[in-house]
């Protein structure tokens, strides 16, 4: 009994543990992601982690909305025209910024650096196991 009290215990910490990272979602409390749209073809894309949440993972998850906005309004390509990444402290922890600005292509512009938008998608939502 004793052993099986203990295996409890230390599966709620591995639970606990793992959901305090910042998921893939809509600001909230625990972090997301927010955009705004400067153009027709331009955006502001921002993804804010929580103290448990790796500068990949933010970069990776402000990188998965650009494609997902490219291709919720109909375009294929996306350029990165600025990106920023930062951390903020706060008493207890560190957290991670992105903000990327984008501009959208439906064709791809030649002799650009340029990132095809449902392969970005595809890969970035394979490594997390995002739905």
């Amino acid at each position: 009994m004793k052993n099986l009290i203990k295996i409890l215990k230390t599966l709620t910490i591995c639970i606990l543990i793992s959901s305090c990272a910042t998921g893939y979602s809509h600001k909230g409390l625990k972090g997301g992601y927010s955009e705004t749209r400067l153009g027709e073809d331009t955006y502001s894309v921002r993804f804010q982690g929580n103290g448990y949440t790796s500068a990949d993972k933010a970069g990776d998850f402000c990188l998965l909305r650009c494609a997902e906005i490219t291709t919720e309004n109909g375009y294929v390509y996306f350029k990165l025209i600025r990106g920023e990444e930062r951390v903020t402290k706060d008493s207890d922890s560190e957290k991670q910024r992105n903000h990327n600005t984008i501009k959208l292509y439906k064709e791809k512009p030649i002799g650009e650096e340029i990132y095809e938008a449902s392969f970005v998608i595809k890969s970035i939502k394979d490594k997390y196991k995002v739905k």
